[in-house]
Formats: C-alpha cells, structure tokens, sequence
C-alpha cells in the first residue's frame, strides 16, 4: 500500500488525466461523436474510480476491479447501480456503436450524475487523507 502522501501524489496525477479526458469528452460529444464521446466519458469514471480505490489500498486497473469497487462504494445507494448500467452502456458503446441518439443521450446524463457522485466521493476521501498529513 502507498503512503498517504504517495497516495495524494498519483491521485493529483489522475484528477489531471480525469480532467483532460472529461475535456475531450465535451469535444467529441459536441461533434456528436457518440463513439469517442462513450470511451472518454467511460476513461473518466475509470480514472476518478482508480483514484477512490487508491484510498482503500486497491489499484483498480481492469474493467471488472473498477465496476466492482463502483458498486460496491453503491450499495446503500440503489439509484447509482442504474447509474453504473449506463456507464457499462456507454463503455460498450465504444466497442460496437449500437446506441441510438436518444439512449446516447440518456446514458450520458445518468453517467454525467454517477461522475459528480464519484467526485464528491473523491474530494472528501482526498481531505480526509489531507487531515492525517496535518
């Protein structure tokens, strides 16, 4: 397991990955790129949950570990498991480019709420660690 201030340091380095990846998302959905816009979206769930586990002591680095710890920080809250659904969607999307305008946007919104909840998630872990530092 890394040390706290270790710990901080690569989440620092992945908020940087997350944001530019949440950057190009905007870019490509924007362009109504819906399959580039579906593997940004799912790289920035995948890094701001890789940057959660770090403060459990997990290196989330497949698809399975990273679904699995999203649902596991969920299980008190059954409305985000809808959330993680679309996520898996819009990751598959990438693959097979099978959604239609409508289900695109859906899946976008519910994941666009999953990543705010991860956030938030992210941000309180990072001050608690901050606090041990103190």
């Amino acid at each position: 397991m890394l040390g706290i201030g270790q710990t901080l340091g690569e989440v620092q380095q992945k908020r940087f990955e997350e944001a530019h990846l949440f950057n190009n998302f905007k870019k490509y959905y924007e362009k109504r790129d819906m399959v580039k816009a579906s593997e940004l979206l799912w790289g920035s769930i995948s890094k701001i949950t890789y940057s959660i586990g770090l403060f459990y002591g997990k290196k989330c680095g497949k698809h399975k570990e990273i679904v699995a710890l999203i649902r596991d920080l969920a299980k008190d809250h059954p409305k985000i498991v809808d959330w993680i659904n679309s996520a898996e969607a819009l990751h598959s999307n990438f693959y097979h480019n099978w959604m239609d305008e409508e289900m695109f946007e859906n899946n976008v919104r519910k994941v666009a709420e999953l990543r705010n909840w991860l956030l938030k998630m992210l941000d309180e872990e990072t001050e608690k660690a901050k606090q041990t530092l103190i």
